[in-house]
């Protein structure tokens, strides 16, 4: 009776220059010890990390701030893109000589982290976003139901359009992030995509996972959450509740209008409520779609468990001499 093949992962390592890019798979083909790649939730930059084999001494050392393409996968079926990756830190160890080439995810934009002072008014995030991304050269995606949000007005004091945009997603809820040039804002923890589509839903059984590891805690301290507003008419400051009063967290910050105020609220509590669970496992065998804000259901764990709904905050995908696998960091996904 023959075995069953097991599947072989598979990558490829495209070098970006001004004349397009270079497959330069094969320089490391038999040189390849591991390859990880973090996908990252937020602004906070992708990772990337090589090791490579130097036997022979033949490896160059690259230049910091090269550009590589990753692609990943698995033998006889499409490989999947994880990003560009700027090399900005390099070790070379031996016996035996490895060289360990790191990468964060090509800058955007430096200007982006520029200080400006203005004011912006009587706008939607949409138009805001989209002067932003004007104004450095860039795309935007935001999903349709927070690009229509209005914001009657907020002041940008020697403040980055980087901080300003998380900022407003703070405010209203969004997950921003900056991916290949784009600026992309999604309501957070809802698994959506830009296009206002649901992420796909992954269902992962207790015999896929390698290791597993779930704590809770009690998030009780705050049951509501109060942010104040101006109330231009009547001169004062208002206040609104989400949530219950039993123990209430309030918001620093005073809104322009009960809208605003609302939104920011409702924010707040759904993150504080993200919280209250996280589940950290590692599938065998890895897969290449899956990355920040999907939707997980696990199945032969505890009931509590397979009973929440997850959403997945960081997965790492790495390949070695062991296979291919994906570890995901997860938290609560509380559902309205």
């Amino acid at each position: 009776m023959s075995r069953e093949r097991k599947r072989a992962p598979a990558w490829q390592i495209l070098q970006q220059a001004n004349t397009g890019q270079r497959d330069i798979t094969a320089r490391f083909n038999e040189r390849l010890i591991s390859l990880r790649i973090t996908d990252k939730d937020g602004i906070e930059a992708d990772e990337l990390e090589l090791v490579l084999d130097d036997h022979d001494g033949q490896l160059d050392i690259p230049a910091t701030g090269a550009l590589l393409v990753i692609r990943i996968g698995w033998e006889g079926s499409p490989l999947v893109g994880k990003g560009q990756f700027s090399i900005d830190e390099m070790d070379y160890r031996g016996t035996p000589d490895r060289l360990t080439i790191r990468g964060r995810g090509a800058p955007v934009s430096a200007t982006l982290n520029r200080k400006k002072t203005r004011s912006w008014h009587g706008l939607t995030v949409g138009q805001i976003a989209a002067t932003i991304a004007a104004e450095h050269g860039l795309a935007q995606a935001v999903s349709p139901g927070l690009a229509s949000v209005s914001i009657p007005h907020i002041d940008q004091t020697d403040e980055t359009d980087l901080n300003l945009l998380t900022r407003i997603a703070g405010d209203i809820g969004a997950a921003f992030s900056l991916k290949e040039n784009r600026l992309v804002m999604i309501p957070a923890g809802e698994g959506e995509t830009a296009t206002g589509k649901v992420m796909p839903e992954a269902i992962i059984p207790r015999f896929d996972c390698g290791t597993y590891d779930w704590s809770t805690q009690d998030r009780s301290l705050y049951t509501g959450v109060e942010a104040a507003w101006h109330d231009t008419e009547a001169a004062e400051r208002r206040t609104v509740l989400v949530g219950t009063d039993e123990q209430v967290k309030t918001l620093r910050r005073t809104f322009a209008d009960q809208a605003s105020a609302q939104r920011a609220a409702d924010a707040e509590l759904k993150k504080l409520l993200r919280g209250e669970g996280k589940l950290n496992l590692t599938l065998s065998d890895g897969n290449p779609e899956i990355g920040p804000e999907w939707h997980v259901r696990v199945t032969g764990l505890k009931q509590v468990i397979d009973n929440t709904p997850w959403i997945v905050k960081e997965a790492t995908h790495t390949i070695n001499s062991s296979g291919y696998s994906t570890a995901l960091q997860m938290e609560t996904h509380h559902r309205e």
